[in-house]
């Protein structure tokens, strides 16, 4: 062996004779998983929202998914199943979710759980299923819609993707970034509610994670924050139904750079007209602001909303 001749040549050239020398080699690092870092960052804020994980089956039966507009044709047969209700692979997450919800409702005030997991989808003929992984999490509760979509502000700040574009259609709502869709928030009717025994309001998300990743910038910039104090004002405005509050914000973050957050606090519609109530955060770097420039930030806010999307200001 290779060790022992090795071994022999060095007790025949005398050990002492040997000059000591550490091994070389070069540790390479490992290899980026940008699917794992993302899900490890989207388990972390979700779980810091206050929702719970589960893991939920993958076999189901497709008259469980009907009430979600899924037919048997939509899922993938599973050749040998164990029982009538695991003769088919899952085409969503949601159906499992809104079970496991219904089932800790009455024992809650609100029920936040998200899972991640695999869907299937059946393939070209004489191919294997089509497999997607999918983050989906449900609410269940008072302002179930407005709970639901939190996370995804908190996602979109998180990796960067800047202000999102909604748009709503119907009772489903479309969160784009650039051109993706990457989450879709849907409230879901009161006949699926009284299907699954739901009392309360109930909404949903589907997070697409390879458009959130496609999304992601390759770079974040990041700013040292200001150490002299912001200072908040809230504004109420009337908002025509065919704006898109993700114009809004991009209308208001333009109207100063001292602008540094806006947080949609409240929103209801009253027939033709939507009413938007949002939280402008303002700081400056090298100063604290006085109540005179605020008042005139606020003043030049306005009239950007009012100019833009002739909205009309409450009092």
């Amino acid at each position: 062996m290779e060790a022992d001749l090795i071994e022999e040549i060095g007790r025949l050239l005398d050990y002492n004779s040997l000059r000591p020398t550490l091994p070389a080699g070069v540790i390479a690092a490992p290899q980026q998983n940008p699917a794992r870092y993302t899900r490890q960052q989207l388990r972390s804020l979700l779980l810091g929202a206050g929702f719970s994980e589960v893991i939920l089956p993958t076999f189901t039966a497709a008259e469980f998914a009907e009430p979600f507009g899924l037919k048997p044709s939509d899922h993938v047969r599973v050749a040998n199943p164990l029982n009538s209700e695991q003769a088919f692979l899952r085409r969503s997450l949601i159906p499992g979710l809104v079970a496991a919800a219904s089932r800790n409702a009455p024992s809650r005030e609100t029920v936040r759980v998200f899972e991640f997991g695999t869907v299937f989808a059946p393939g070209p003929r004489g191919r294997a299923p089509e497999e997607e992984e999918k983050l989906a999490w449900v609410v269940v509760g008072t302002k179930a819609e407005r709970l639901a979509r939190g996370p995804i502000d908190l996602i979109a700040e998180r990796f960067g993707l800047g202000r999102l574009d909604v748009r709503q259609r119907g009772s489903e709502a479309y969160f784009i970034a650039g051109q993706r869709v990457i989450a879709r928030v849907q409230s879901l009717s009161p006949v699926v509610c009284a299907t699954f025994k739901l009392r309360s309001a109930a909404a949903t998300v589907v997070l697409d994670l390879p458009a959130l990743i496609a999304a992601r910038p390759g770079r974040q910039t990041f700013t040292l924050p200001s150490i002299h104090p912001h200072v908040e004002r809230d504004l109420a405005f009337w908002l025509p139904t065919t704006v898109s509050y993700a114009s809004v914000e991009r209308a208001l973050a333009k109207s100063s750079p001292l602008l540094a957050t806006v947080v949609c606090l409240d929103v209801f519609e009253k027939g033709e007209r939507r009413s938007v109530t949002v939280r402008l955060t303002y700081q400056a770097s090298d100063r604290t602001l006085t109540s005179e420039e605020v008042d005139q930030l606020v003043a030049k806010a306005t009239k950007t909303l009012v100019n833009t999307f002739h909205v009309e200001v409450r009092s």
